[in-house]
């Protein structure tokens, strides 16, 4: 509950100068919203920081030009979604038809061994 506490309330859309972006999805955890646009398929992942800016924009009735931040203030951030990707490769050949192993011939009813003997224990 107390992740919460820092996630702004949305009263609606985002406004940009490219057009209203909705929010999708809310990471409480690492504090990052994903915005998008309503005509497009595509997310933008927004911190807190840019969402808080973005907003006090649009109650002084400015629009930003696009959700991102310029290239030279935005920081380089990490893999946004190392368990997404973790999941990807743990289900990737998941429902593939697995080749099957040539063993040779199956046993049919019949001794392994030349005659049906059982080896014979040497040194006892």
């Amino acid at each position: 509950m107390d992740a919460l506490n820092d996630i702004p309330k949305l009263e609606g859309p985002l406004q940009t100068m490219r057009g209203d972006a909705v929010l999708h999805k809310t990471d409480i955890f690492r504090k990052i919203l994903w915005f998008g646009y309503k005509d497009e398929n595509s997310w933008f992942p927004l911190n807190l920081e840019r969402v808080n800016q973005i907003l006090e924009q649009n109650r002084n009735g400015q629009k930003p030009a696009t959700l991102e931040k310029d290239h030279e203030d935005q920081p380089e951030a990490g893999p946004l979604n190392t368990d997404l990707a973790r999941l990807d490769k743990k289900f990737r050949n998941k429902g593939r038809n697995k080749k099957k192993k040539n063993r040779g011939p199956r046993n049919q009813g019949q001794s392994p061994r030349p005659n049906g003997q059982r080896p014979q224990n040497s040194g006892q």
